[in-house]
C-alpha cells in the first residue's frame, strides 16, 4: 500500500492553491520525486503518478533549460534554498513558464535530504513582459527616432519639457541648454508674431498644420520652418506637442537618440501563496504563515475574525469582497477574485483570492477554505503596460505628423526567396522594372498595422479600415517608382529611407508628400524575426505647387525685367515698342505681333510689327482691317480681348478673311492714367491659349504704356526746354531785384524807427533822473512804461532784422556737438542763482550736421523759452535729448515742466508776432519761434511741439542736410 505523505484534509486544501507543490528526496547524487499535489493535473494535464517518474522530469523540461536547471541544483545543495524559472511541457505538447521555489529539509536518515518545492504558472507575466518591451520599442521609435524637430512645450510660457535629438541636430542646441528654458529666453522665434499665430490657432482649434514660420538657430542663422502642432495635457496642464522641419533645405538625418529615462520597470516574478480556513459558526479565521507575511501583520496583533480580515481590505474594495464571499456561500459556488490590501504603513498590495465553502448534512455552511496569492508585481506590470500603451497611443494618435505603422515581414521573406534563388541585390531594380506584377506583389505583402488621425486627414479617409486595406489603394505610377527604391533599400539593409513621393487620396485627389521610413528588426513572443517600420509623411503639395509657380513667375519676371531695362534705356517710342514685341516673342512665341498707337486725330498708326514668314499682302490687309476694328472699340471700356476666330472681330470681305489665317488672337490695350494710348495685337496660325498668360501680358502692356507715355513726355519736355529756361532766367532776375529792394527797405525802416526810439528813451531817462523827486508815483509809473516799451520796440526791430537776414546768410555746414552746445547756451542764458534752482539734464545726443551759429540760435531761442515758462515752478526742470525713429531719422527734443499751452492754438505757434501768453505774464517779441522754424527749414528739417496746459511742453526738431 502506498505510503501517505500528507493527511487528506491538508491535501484537499493544497488543491485549492493556484500552484503545484511537490517533494523530492536527494539520495547520493540522484533526485527522486516522492510526492506531487493533485494540482499538476489541472495545470499541466499529468497525474501525480506520471510526474513521480524521474524520467518524466527530464523529458518534459524544455531542452534549452535543462543544463541551467542542473547547475542551479548545485546552488540549492549549497545554499539550502533556490528560486528559478524555466519552461515545462504540458500534456498537449505546449510549453508554459513556471516559477519554481525549492527548500531543503534535512531528514533524520543518513545521506537523505528532502526537498519541498512549488510550481507557479507565470506564463501570463512573461506575456506581459513581452508586451511591455514591444510598447517601449514602439514609443522610442515614434518620438526619438523622428529626424524632424519634435518638442513638448508648456503652453503658458513656452517652457521646454522635452525635445528629441532631431531638434538638437537641427537647431545646434544641446538638450541640457534647452530643457527648463522658454522659447523667448532662447530667442527661437525670429518673428514673435509667428508664435502668437501658433498660440491663437491652438487655443481656438486644438491643432495647427503646416504653419510657415521663421526660426533662429543657436548660431544666429534664421531659417524658414514648417511647423505642425497639437495641444496635449500633461499633469493637468496644456502643453504643445510640435513637429518642425527646415524647409530651406530638407535634411536626411535619423540618428540614434540618447536614452534619458527608463519608462517602465521590469516586473518582479516572485509568487507568494498562502492558505486559510474560516470557521463560520465560531467566526474564527486561521491563516498560514505565508498569509501573515503577505498581509505584513504579526500573529499576536491579528484578531483572526472575518471583520478583522475585512479591515485589511482597501476601503473601496470591501463591499465587493464581502459581497463576493456572501454570494459564494449563498449560491454554493467557489469564487476567484482580485482585490487590494492596505499595509500597516499605508502601502497597497494586490492579491488573488480563491475560496470554497463546505456545508453540513442540513445544508448549513460550516467552514470556508481558500488561498491568497500576492499578485502585486503582476498587477504593477499590468498597470505599467496600460500606462505605456496609453502613452504610446496618445502620442501616436495626436501627433500632427501623419504616421503609419507597417509590417514588412512578408515582403522581406519574399525578397530573401528571390535572393536565395540566385538574384543579386544589384539586379533587383531591373527585375522589378521588367516584372510589374512582382512590384505589385511586394506592395500587397506590406501590412499596414495602424495609422493616426493626421494620416486619415492627409489621405481624405473617414475610417482607419479604409487605409488598412493596403498600399495599392493610394499608390500612383509615381508611387511605385519610389516604392521600388524602398524595396532596394530594405534589401540592402539600409535602416532609414527618405524621398519625395506622390499619392492618390481615397477621394481621387493627387498630393505630393515627403516620405520618411525607419525600419526596425524585432522578435515576437515566439522569437521569430519581424521587420516593422514607422512611416512619417508630410504634405508638401503647396510647396511643390509654389515651386512650379515660382519657376513660371521667375521666367516671366525675367522677361518683364528685360522690357523694363529696354524702357529705361530707350528714349523713343519706336525703341520701346520694338522692345515690347521682342519680349513677347521670346516669352510665348506668337506668329504675329503688332503695336498700334493713337494719333492726335484719333486714328491708329502702326508703331512696329513682327510677323513670322511674313507675306506683304497678308500684312497689309491684316493691318488695314485691324485699324478699322480698333477704331470702333477705342471708346469702349478697355479690357483685353482673346479671340479664337478673328473673322468675327474684323469687318472685311469673306475672301480677305479667308486669307487671314490667325486661329488665336489677343488684343491688349495700352493704358496710362486711364488714357488709351494704343493696342498690342498678337496672333498665332495654330491654336494657342493666350488667356492663360493674361496676367503676364497685361503687366507687360502696362509697363509698355508707361514707357511710351514717358517717351512722349520726354519729347514734349525737350520741345519746351528752351522756352522754360528763358522764363526761369527772367523770373530769377525779377526775384533778385525784389530781394534787393526788400533788403534796402528793411534797413531804411529800422534806421528810421531807431532814431525816434532813441529820442523817446533819452528824454524819458532825463525826466526820470533830473525830475524824479518832483514827480508823483503815477508819473513815475508812466515813465517806466514808456522806457519799457521803447526797449521792447528796440528788441523787436533787432529780431526783425535778424529774421530778414536768415534767408541771405550763407550756411557753413560742419559737425556740431549738440551736448556741448546745449550746455554752453544754458550757461549763457541763466544766472548763478537760476542754475542752482533749475534741474537741467542733457542726455546723450548724436552729433548733428549744420551751421553752428544758426543751430546755436535755435537752441538759444528754445532753451530761453523753456527757462522763461518754467522758472516760476518750485523745481524748474529742463531736459535735452534725442531719439532715433524706425526710419533712422534722429529727433532732438527740449522738454520743460512749465505752464504749457492750449493745443487748440498750436497752429499759431511759429507765426511771426503770434503769442499764446500775455506780455505782462511772460516777456518776449513773438519772433523767437519763427526764427527757429526758419533756421530748421533751411536745414531741411522739421520742428513741432507737444504740450498740455500747466503740465509742460516738448519741442522736437530734425535736421537733414544734403550736399
Amino acid at each position: 500500500m502506498k505510503k501517505r505523505i500528507l493527511p487528506d484534509e491538508i491535501e484537499r486544501n493544497l488543491c485549492l492553491v493556484d500552484a503545484v507543490i511537490y517533494m523530492v528526496e536527494y539520495r547520493g547524487e540522484n533526485f527522486i520525486p516522492i510526492w506531487m499535489s493533485k494540482n499538476i493535473e489541472r495545470i499541466l494535464g499529468f497525474t501525480p503518478q506520471e510526474a513521480l517518474n524521474p524520467m518524466w522530469w527530464r523529458t518534459h523540461i524544455h531542452p534549452q533549460d535543462r543544463e541551467r536547471i542542473e547547475q542551479n541544483l548545485a546552488i540549492l545543495l549549497d545554499k539550502g534554498v533556490l528560486q528559478h524559472e524555466y519552461r515545462i511541457q504540458k500534456r498537449d505538447g505546449t510549453y508554459i513558464w513556471i516559477y519554481d521555489k525549492l527548500t531543503l529539509i534535512q531528514d533524520g536518515e543518513k545521506d537523505t535530504i528532502k526537498i519541498i518545492g512549488t510550481w507557479t504558472d507565470i506564463s501570463r507575466q512573461k506575456a506581459i513582459e513581452e508586451r511591455l518591451r514591444e510598447s517601449e520599442e514602439r514609443f522610442k521609435t515614434i518620438f526619438y527616432t523622428n529626424p524632424d524637430s519634435v518638442c513638448i512645450n508648456r503652453l503658458e510660457d513656452g517652457l521646454y519639457i522635452e525635445v528629441n535629438q532631431g531638434f538638437c541636430d537641427n537647431t545646434g542646441y544641446t538638450r541640457e541648454e534647452v530643457i527648463g528654458k522658454t522659447t523667448i529666453e532662447l530667442n527661437i522665434w525670429a518673428n514673435p508674431n509667428d508664435r502668437e499665430r501658433l498660440i491663437t490657432a491652438l487655443k481656438q482649434d486644438g491643432y495647427i498644420r503646416n504653419m510657415e514660420a521663421r526660426f533662429r538657430l543657436k548660431d544666429g542663422t534664421v531659417i524658414t520652418g514648417l511647423i505642425s502642432a497639437n495641444l496635449i495635457t500633461i499633469q493637468g496642464k496644456p502643453h504643445i506637442l510640435s513637429v518642425a522641419r527646415n524647409i530651406d533645405e530638407i535634411k536626411r538625418t535619423h540618428e540614434t537618440l540618447k536614452k534619458r529615462e527608463k519608462m517602465l520597470n521590469d516586473a518582479q516574478r516572485i509568487a507568494h501563496v498562502g492558505c486559510w480556513e474560516f470557521d463560520i459558526k465560531e467566526n474564527r479565521l486561521t491563516w498560514s504563515d505565508e498569509i501573515y507575511q503577505i498581509f505584513e501583520i504579526p500573529k499576536d496583533r491579528f484578531e483572526a475574525t472575518y471583520e478583522a480580515f475585512l479591515n485589511t481590505v482597501h476601503p473601496q474594495d470591501r463591499e465587493f469582497v464581502d459581497k463576493s464571499y456572501t454570494d459564494s456561500v449563498k449560491h454554493r459556488r467557489p469564487y476567484n477574485i482580485e482585490h487590494r490590501l492596505v499595509m500597516p504603513d499605508g502601502r497597497i498590495k494586490w492579491v488573488q483570492e480563491q475560496c470554497e465553502t463546505f456545508y453540513d448534512d442540513e445544508g448549513n455552511p460550516v467552514r470556508s477554505v481558500g488561498t491568497v496569492l500576492d499578485i502585486t508585481e503582476k498587477k504593477q506590470a499590468y498597470f505599467a503596460l496600460e500606462k505605456s500603451e496609453e502613452r504610446f497611443r496618445h502620442l501616436f494618435e495626436n501627433s500632427p505628423v501623419p504616421l503609419w505603422e507597417e509590417d514588412f515581414t512578408d515582403l522581406m521573406i519574399y525578397l530573401k526567396d528571390l535572393i536565395s534563388s540566385g538574384m543579386r541585390v544589384e539586379d533587383l531594380s531591373a527585375y522589378l522594372d521588367s516584372h510589374p506584377d512582382a512590384l505589385e506583389e511586394c506592395a500587397r505583402r506590406v501590412k499596414i498595422l495602424d495609422v493616426n488621425k493626421a494620416a486619415l486627414d492627409l489621405h481624405e479617409a473617414n475610417t482607419k479600415e479604409e487605409l488598412l486595406e493596403g498600399l495599392t489603394n493610394i499608390f500612383t505610377k509615381k508611387s511605385y517608382e519610389v516604392f521600388k527604391k524602398e524595396i532596394i533599400a530594405l534589401a540592402k539593409g539600409i535602416e532609414q529611407f527618405e524621398s519625395e513621393a506622390e499619392i492618390r487620396t481615397l477621394r481621387g485627389n493627387f498630393k505630393d508628400i515627403m516620405l520618411r521610413l525607419v525600419w526596425k528588426k524585432t522578435k515576437d513572443q515566439d522569437s521569430l524575426s519581424r521587420y516593422l517600420a514607422l512611416v512619417a509623411t508630410t504634405d508638401i503639395t503647396p510647396l511643390k505647387k509654389a515651386e512650379r509657380e515660382l519657376e513660371r513667375r521667375l521666367r516671366e519676371l525675367q522677361f518683364l525685367y528685360d522690357i523694363s531695362a529696354s524702357i529705361n534705356s530707350s528714349l523713343t517710342v519706336e525703341d520701346i515698342a520694338n522692345g515690347a514685341l521682342e519680349v513677347i516673342r521670346k516669352a510665348i512665341s506668337p506668329d504675329v505681333g503688332l503695336l498700334f498707337l493713337i494719333e492726335e486725330q484719333g486714328y491708329f498708326n502702326l508703331a512696329c510689327s513682327h510677323i513670322s514668314n511674313s507675306d506683304y499682302t497678308l500684312c497689309t490687309r491684316l493691318i488695314h482691317y485691324l485699324k478699322k476694328a480698333l477704331c470702333k472699340i477705342k471708346n469702349q471700356p478697355c479690357e483685353p480681348i482673346f479671340l479664337k476666330n478673328l473673322k468675327e472681330f474684323l469687318d472685311c470681305p469673306k475672301a480677305d478673311c479667308e486669307e487671314i489665317r490667325l486661329k488665336s488672337t489677343a488684343i491688349l490695350p495700352l493704358i496710362h492714367s486711364r488714357t488709351l494710348l494704343g493696342f498690342i495685337v498678337i496672333g498665332s496660325f495654330e491654336q494657342q491659349d493666350f488667356k492663360k498668360e493674361q496676367k503676364f501680358l497685361m503687366t507687360l502692356s502696362n509697363e509698355t504704356a508707361v514707357g511710351i507715355k514717358n517717351a512722349l513726355l520726354i519729347k514734349k519736355l525737350r520741345d519746351h526746354e528752351a522756352e522754360l529756361e528763358a522764363i526761369v532766367k527772367q523770373r530769377t532776375k525779377k526775384l533778385l531785384e525784389v530781394n534787393k529792394e526788400l533788403e534796402s527797405f528793411t534797413y531804411s525802416v529800422s534806421h528810421d524807427l531807431r532814431a525816434p526810439l532813441r529820442a523817446i528813451d533819452g528824454f524819458s531817462n532825463i525826466l526820470q533822473e533830473e525830475y524824479g523827486p518832483k514827480l508823483d508815483d503815477e508819473a513815475k509809473r508812466l515813465i517806466g512804461i514808456i522806457r519799457k516799451n521803447t526797449r521792447r520796440m528796440g528788441q523787436l526791430i533787432d529780431d526783425l532784422l535778424r529774421f530778414s537776414r536768415l534767408s541771405r546768410k550763407e550756411m557753413n555746414i560742419t559737425d556740431i556737438d549738440m551736448e556741448a552746445l546745449a550746455k554752453s547756451v544754458f550757461y549763457e542764458i541763466t544766472s548763478g542763482p537760476d542754475r542752482e534752482r533749475i534741474h537741467f539734464v542733457v542726455r546723450k545726443m548724436p552729433p548733428a550736421q549744420g551751421d553752428p551759429s544758426l543751430i546755436r540760435q535755435v537752441l538759444y531761442n528754445l532753451i530761453s523759452n523753456a527757462v522763461k515758462f518754467s522758472i516760476k515752478r518750485d523745481v524748474p526742470k529742463i531736459e535735452l535729448g534725442s531719439k532715433t525713429l524706425d526710419s533712422g531719422e534722429v529727433v532732438y527734443y527740449i522738454r520743460d515742466n512749465g505752464v504749457g499751452f492750449d493745443t487748440r492754438y498750436a497752429h499759431k505757434l511759429f507765426k511771426i508776432f503770434e503769442r499764446l501768453h500775455p506780455v505782462d505774464d511772460f516777456e518776449g517779441t513773438g519772433i523767437g519761434l519763427s526764427i527757429a522754424k526758419r533756421i530748421i527749414n533751411r536745414h531741411g528739417g522739421r520742428i513741432w511741439a507737444e504740450s498740455q496746459k500747466d503740465r509742460g511742453t516738448v519741442f522736437y526738431f530734425t535736421l537733414s542736410i544734403h550736399e
